[in-house]
C-alpha cells in the first residue's frame, strides 16, 4: 500500500521535469526575442510607414534594403521575420479571409495589416475591387456605405 502511494506521488514530480524543460525553452526564446526586438520593430515600423503605396516586388526590395542597413549598423533582427506573422494574429487573418472575404495572398494580407494599423486615412487604389469589398464588409457594422 505504501509503495503505490509513493509511485502516485512521484508521477506528478516527473511531469514537472517536462514543464521545467518547456519553461527553459520559453525563457531562451524570450531572451532571443529581446535581442532582436529593436531591429524587428524598426523593420515593421518601416513597413507600415513606407510600404503602403508599393507593390509586392518593391516591398521586397525595401525589406532587403532595410535589413542590410540594420546589419551594417549592427542592429540585431530576426532574419526570418515575417511581417504578416509579426503584425497580425492568426485570428485576425482568419476573420479577414472568412468573414470579410479577403484573399489569402501575402499582398492582400499585408494591405489589410496596413489598413488596420494605419493611424491616418490611407489612399486606396483598388483596380480589382478587392479592397472595396474587404473594407465594406469589415466596416458594414459601423454603417459605412459605398458611393460611386
Amino acid at each position: 500500500m505504501a509503495t503505490s502511494t509513493t509511485y502516485t506521488n512521484i508521477t506528478p514530480l516527473n511531469s514537472f521535469g517536462s514543464v521545467q524543460l518547456r519553461w527553459k525553452e520559453n525563457v531562451e526564446n524570450f531572451e532571443r526575442g529581446l535581442s532582436t526586438v529593436i531591429g524587428d520593430g524598426l523593420l515593421c515600423a518601416g513597413f507600415l510607414t513606407y510600404s503602403g503605396n508599393w507593390g509586392f516586388k518593391t516591398r521586397g526590395r525595401l525589406w532587403s534594403l532595410w535589413k542590410s542597413l540594420l546589419s551594417s549598423s549592427s542592429i540585431g533582427f530576426l532574419p526570418s521575420l515575417s511581417v504578416v506573422e509579426y503584425l497580425s494574429g492568426g485570428s485576425d487573418r482568419l476573420k479577414w479571409s472568412g468573414s470579410y472575404g479577403l484573399p489569402t495572398d501575402n499582398l492582400c494580407v499585408e494591405n489589410a495589416i496596413i489598413l488596420s494599423r494605419c493611424g491616418r486615412f490611407p489612399l486606396v487604389v483598388d483596380p480589382s475591387g478587392q479592397a472595396l469589398s474587404f473594407l465594406t464588409a469589415k466596416y458594414s457594422c459601423d454603417g459605412v456605405v459605398t458611393s460611386r
